[in-house]
């Protein structure tokens, strides 16, 4: 049975639907004197939603609790510095965001305006069918993967460096000399 009510009456574990979603209710603060913030749980993710307290929305009731406190635990983790700022968050440890320091944003714009100089890059991210999700333009894709390197993160699936290639080479002519020696 659902019924209508408004949102500044809605409890912690409270479950209510809004625009075709399902939404679980964690934490329901007034942030002034028309709007309310409520921090629910939607299709397995935390959500934040700002919405005016007047609104109504359909409520279902709840006879039991099981998945919210099992939701609940999948909340993301806050990591602050020593002066209370967030320097990254951490959805269920698989996922995780994190802030850029000056210097990492200063080698991301330096590494994003040579990428958009160049023209093979230019040839083949003018055309938007070579754009995927979530990048929408070129900017985009040149943003991403400069970000990526200014973090450390890089191609995890590129080749190995020149620097290995190199070492793996010497390697093997060492190798292939020794045995020619020993065959004389």
């Amino acid at each position: 049975m659902r019924d209508k009510t408004k949102i500044e009456v809605l409890n912690e574990s409270d479950t209510f639907f809004l625009d075709g979603k399902k939404y679980i209710v964690i934490t329901n603060n007034s942030i002034s004197t028309s709007f309310n913030e409520l921090t629910a749980i939607s299709e397995g993710e935390n959500v934040n939603i700002r919405l005016r307290k007047e609104q109504s929305v359909y409520i279902e009731e709840q006879k039991t609790t099981t998945n919210l406190h099992a939701q609940i635990s999948n909340a993301p983790e806050k990591i602050r510095n020593e002066k209370g700022n967030i320097i990254r968050v951490s959805f269920a440890g698989e996922l995780t965001e994190q802030k850029l320091s000056k210097d990492q944003i200063k080698k991301r714009d330096e590494c994003a305006k040579k990428l958009l100089d160049s023209s093979e890059f230019k040839e083949r991210y003018n055309n938007p069918d070579n754009v995927s999700p979530p990048g929408r333009d070129i900017d985009d894709v040149a943003y991403g993967i400069c970000t990526n390197r200014a973090t450390g993160r890089g191609n995890k699936t590129g080749s190995k460096s020149k620097k290995e290639t190199n070492e793996s080479f010497n390697r093997l002519n060492t190798i292939s000399n020794i045995l020619r020696r020993i065959s004389k």
